[in-house]
């Protein structure tokens, strides 16, 4: 799963051309794309939630996630 979020998904610019195996392994990325978003949002308090609602592919809410906490620490290290 981690692969994936480094990754991202995205669909393939010309859908009419692939075969049937590549329709099934771009649905089935797509359906564990969309599962690892779900946890992720499960995961999350209202607040982080408002900000993670928007975001549409894991890689993007990963990468929210990483300045939301990056964000954090500088504050922590501030107070400290």
């Amino acid at each position: 799963m981690l692969e994936m979020i480094k990754k991202g998904f995205k669909w393939p610019i010309d859908r009419t051309t692939l075969t049937l195996t590549q329709i099934e392994v771009v649905q089935k990325a797509r359906r564990n794309d969309q599962l690892a978003l779900t946890i992720i949002h499960q995961c999350l308090d209202d607040t982080s939630f408002e900000i993670m609602v928007t975001t549409t592919t894991v890689k993007k809410a990963w990468e929210v996630l990483q300045e939301s906490n990056q964000e954090a620490n500088n504050v922590r290290k501030v107070h400290l």
